[in-house]
C-alpha cells in the first residue's frame, strides 16, 4: 500500500512546489514558486499523531 503525500509549502502553504536539491543528510529540499521559501518536508508519522495524542497534543 502506497500513500500518497502532497508536499506544500511551510508558509504560504502553496502548492506550487519545485524540488530543490538535497541537504547534508541527503533529505530532499524543495522550493517554493509562490512565496520563494526553501524547506524540507516532514511529514507527521502515525507514530508521532499516537505519542503526541498520548499527551493530549491537537493537530488542528
Amino acid at each position: 500500500m502506497h500513500t500518497q503525500i502532497t508536499v506544500y509549502c511551510p508558509r504560504c502553504k502553496g502548492h506550487n512546489i519545485k524540488k530543490n536539491g538535497f541537504d547534508d543528510n541527503q533529505k530532499q529540499r524543495y522550493a517554493c514558486k509562490d512565496c520563494t521559501r526553501r524547506f524540507i518536508f516532514m511529514p507527521i508519522t502515525r507514530k508521532q499523531v499516537k505519542w503526541l495524542s498520548l499527551f493530549g497534543v491537537s493537530m488542528i
